[in-house]
């Protein structure tokens, strides 16, 4: 996926459109996923060169003479170490944003986590921020923010058309994380959902479907 058009910021700027935001609904939400999957896979190309590169700057130092195979043995001992804690430093770093936004109350964009509240003067017009519950009746984002989600729905001429593997979470990178992506691998699902797009003030952007073959 992150060689696929969906990265592109032709796309992403093509969901989100030029009218004046006034409501975030889910296409606008679809759009910030795909801004937040094209930042992953950046980061992602970062941090494998990054940490790479430390990785062979490292030295194998032993007493003896080492065979070939001892020695590949070393090598792929090291490596495997070295992906592990790559993918390890990036969930610890994606933990501790998490937990940033739940016990400050953070609020995103688009409110998929909380929502503005505002009160009278009897309440002396406090904004307030209430948090989401949307995601099952004994569910809240204020107590977690990942493993749940709910469908993402786009709004075109006041009906509902749902995305097959498109989901929305309490954070957008939730959402784009725990979404399969079914419905862009299916020309006709990309195609309805363009025809849709297409309604508003846009720039026309047509992606090729992602490649089933393609790991």
């Amino acid at each position: 996926v992150c060689s696929s058009d969906f990265v592109a910021e032709q796309w992403w700027g093509y969901l989100w459109g030029r009218d004046v935001v006034t409501n975030f609904r889910d296409l606008k939400l679809l759009s910030i996923q795909f801004r937040i999957l094209a930042s992953l896979c950046n980061l992602a190309q970062q941090s494998i060169d990054n940490d790479t590169s430390v990785f062979l700057t490292n030295k194998l130092v032993t007493l003896e003479a080492m065979s070939f195979s001892s020695f590949r043995v070393q090598i792929d001992s090291l490596k495997a170490i070295s992906t592990a804690q790559t993918s390890d430093k990036f969930r610890r770093t994606q933990l501790f944003i998490y937990e940033i936004f739940r016990a400050n109350q953070l609020l995103v964009v688009p409110e998929t986590n909380w929502q503005l509240a505002f009160t009278t003067a009897a309440d002396n017009y406090v904004v307030a921020t209430v948090p989401r519950n949307s995601f099952g009746n004994n569910y809240s984002c204020i107590t977690s923010l990942d493993s749940f989600s709910r469908p993402l729905y786009i709004d075109g001429n006041y009906n509902t058309t749902v995305l097959p593997g498109v989901v929305a979470s309490c954070l957008p990178i939730d959402g784009i994380r725990l979404s399969t992506l079914e419905c862009f691998f299916d020309s006709k699902c990309i195609l309805n959902l363009t025809s849709i797009a297409s309604r508003r003030t846009t720039t026309i952007w047509i992606a090729k479907p992602l490649n089933a073959s393609v790991p």
